[in-house]
This record gives C-alpha cells, sequence and structure tokens, in this order.
C-alpha cells in the first residue's frame, strides 16, 4: 500500500473562508433542513444581510456570508466567512464582531455559544471528465458529483476519526488537464471537525494520508476513482488551547453577562495583557478569546488560537510563558499564579519565581470599572 510521506501544502487562490457556527433562540422549524425551501432560504438571506452589514463597516477584506446549514437547537446556524485576501481577522475579532449588539439582537443569538469550526481543506482530482456544469452549484450533475464525493469523504474520515469529525463540504470542482481534448475534475472540498472533542483535531499530515490510504486500498467499493498524487492539503484549521485562570479581583455580576459594558472592558483589558506574551514567546499565536468569567475571585475561561500549519508550543510551554508574565509584572491583572491552568493541566510552580508586581495604573483600571459597574445611577 503506497503512503503519502508528507502531504503537500498549497496555498488557495480564491477566498479565504472561516466555518462559524451560533444558536440563536428562535423556534426551529423542520422545512429549515431543506436547503431548496421557503423557509431556509428567507432565513439565510435574512442572515446573511444583518451578518454582512457589520462586517463590510469593519473589515476592508470582508467578502461575503453564505448559511451552509441550519439544525435544531434552538436553531444552530451554520456559516462561511469569506474574506477576499490573506488579511483575515484573527479568531478573538471575528467572534468579537459576531457578538455585536447588531447581530446578536436582530438574530436572537446566544452570544457564548458563537464558535469557530475547525475546517481542514483538501483538494484532489477525480478521474471523472469535467464538464461545463459542473461550474453552477445547482445544476444536476454538480449536485450528482458532489453528493458521491461527500458520501465516499464521510465514510473515509468518520472510520477513521469518529465523532471527530463532522462532514464534508464541497467548495467546487474544476477542470483540470488530462489530455488536448479532456479535462479531468479537481474538487475543492473541507471537512469540519468537532471544536469540543476530547481528542486533538488531526493534523494536516494524517488527514491527507487517511484519504490516500482510502482511495489506494485495492478493496475499497468507491464508485468515484481519485488520483493519489493530486490529494494535498489547502488550509488547516488553527489550533484551539484552553487557559483557566483566578484573578485575586473582585467579581461583580455583570461580569456574568457577556453582553454588559464590564464583560467587554475587562475582557479587553485582559487581552491586551496577556496577548503580547504569547506573541513574544511563540511565532504560531493568532490570538485570545475570552469566553467567560465567573465568580472565585474572578475565574476566565478563554481559549487560545495557534496556527495549525506552525510549530505548536506544550500546555507546559504555554502556561509557563503566563506563569513567568505574571511574576515578573509584565501581566498585571492580578492572576494567582498557581491557578494557572492549561487544557484542564495544572501548571507547577517554579523554584525560580519572583513576587508578583500589579501595576498600580492596571490595578486602578480594574477596580475603578468593578465600582463604577456595581453602582448604577
Amino acid at each position: 500500500m503506497r503512503k503519502l510521506a508528507a502531504p503537500r501544502t498549497t496555498t488557495n487562490a480564491g477566498p479565504t473562508r472561516k466555518v462559524i457556527e451560533f444558536t440563536s433562540s428562535d423556534t426551529f422549524l423542520s422545512d429549515l433542513l431543506l436547503s431548496n425551501s421557503e423557509a431556509f432560504q428567507t432565513r439565510a438571506q435574512d442572515t446573511m444581510q444583518v451578518i454582512e452589514r457589520v462586517f463590510r463597516r469593519e473589515f476592508q477584506s470582508f467578502f461575503s456570508f453564505t448559511v451552509r446549514s441550519f439544525s435544531p437547537g434552538s436553531i444552530i446556524t451554520t456559516g462561511e466567512l469569506a474574506f477576499n485576501s490573506a488579511d483575515v481577522p484573527s479568531d478573538a475579532v471575528l467572534i468579537s464582531t459576531m457578538q455585536n449588539n447588531d447581530i446578536t439582537s436582530a438574530l436572537n443569538i446566544v452570544p457564548n455559544s458563537i464558535i469557530l469550526v475547525p475546517v481542514v481543506g483538501l483538494q484532489a482530482t477525480l478521474q471523472t471528465v469535467f464538464v461545463p456544469a459542473l461550474n453552477d452549484r445547482n445544476s444536476p450533475q454538480f449536485q450528482s458529483l458532489a453528493f458521491t464525493v461527500i458520501t465516499v469523504c464521510d465514510v473515509i474520515y468518520s472510520r477513521r476519526f469518529g465523532l471527530i469529525f463532522i462532514r464534508t463540504i464541497v467548495i467546487r470542482f474544476r477542470g483540470v488537464a488530462r489530455s488536448r481534448m479532456e479535462q479531468d475534475t479537481e474538487a475543492q472540498i473541507e471537512l469540519e471537525f468537532n471544536e469540543n472533542a476530547t481528542a486533538p483535531i488531526p493534523t494536516s499530515d494524517e488527514v491527507a494520508t487517511t484519504l490516500v490510504e482510502a482511495v489506494t486500498n485495492p478493496n475499497n467499493t468507491f464508485n468515484i476513482s481519485i488520483d493519489p498524487q493530486s490529494i494535498s492539503v489547502t488550509s488547516v484549521p488553527n489550533n484551539i488551547v484552553e487557559l483557566v485562570f483566578t484573578s485575586t479581583d473582585i467579581f461583580v455580576n455583570e461580569l456574568s453577562n457577556t453582553e454588559s459594558a464590564a464583560f467587554r472592558l475587562r475582557a479587553q483589558i485582559t487581552r491586551q495583557q496577556i496577548e503580547p506574551v504569547f506573541s513574544a514567546n511563540f511565532s504560531s499565536f493568532v490570538g485570545m478569546t475570552v469566553r467567560n468569567f465567573r465568580a472565585g475571585s474572578i475565574i476566565t475561561n478563554s481559549s487560545l488560537a495557534f496556527n495549525g500549519s506552525q510549530t505548536q508550543p506544550s500546555a507546559t510551554e504555554i502556561g509557563n510563558s503566563l506563569r513567568n508574565a505574571v511574576q515578573n509584572g509584565q501581566v498585571q491583572l492580578n492572576i494567582d499564579p498557581d491557578s494557572i491552568t492549561v487544557n484542564g493541566t495544572a501548571i507547577a510552580s517554579s523554584a525560580d519565581g519572583v513576587g508578583t508586581k500589579t501595576s498600580l495604573f492596571t490595578a486602578s483600571c480594574l477596580v475603578a470599572a468593578a465600582l463604577l459597574l456595581t453602582h448604577s445611577w
């Protein structure tokens, strides 16, 4: 059996896509499962208009928003944010923008439900003659071939990765030269994975090798032929790391509400303090997202994003990086160094740690904010 030693990684010349998911408190209707239904198309159009209005205002590189699906619970929307250049906002900025009141109020979105779905992009050449109708997503030819590709890939990746894998999405087909007279069909697809799974998201090598091994297995029963040498990874998701720590500041009830001024202020200060530390220490660091604050004194739950195509720091390296910054006074959030956990693992204290220093200015800002937001005039 021939294996792929190292998957090729190519740069997608088209828009850069981010798959986003959020929950609205509206009542789910069964017609929303059908993309050709009036209910689906009406809600998709309304959702697109609300989100595009805000994103066009905020980002020059923004191209479009497309609804991929609606699913029950109450209504879970999966959609695609497309940017027309490599200048794509960080995950933290995208989520913060989606939490804009103009969006959440209009679409009844639960702010804490907004996540970016990990996606791996692949392209592969199908030994199927390309016809112009495959350029049209609504044509019977496109729909038929897409169904076949999705079915094959879903079987392969579900068998290999289980519940970590969610589904396959066909982005487009295009013709690639086979001879002077005919073209084969190149499929560009995306594989969605479960961000909340306990196991890590597969690497690009694992994803590509899985497909190569499946299509070169002489016992496979797939009703489509894929050239194994054409398989390449076009994009990889950010690696998400969960960071939790406790600050000794006073908790106020407004911090429980992600739409409150108190939450937004503290989340902004937290990112401003911590992001420079990780940016300086890890070239793969992308950004930080504050998920929520909890009482005791203030427990911060956050996510750190690292570029999935670059070298990843270990949980210990991430935790020690923050711990050292807290102890030398670089991060001034009154963090208890012994409270830091990364992906659920506590970071052991270091013998040469120094006492925590807190900037009077930063401390004053946090205390003043807490006092102002505790009292309503």
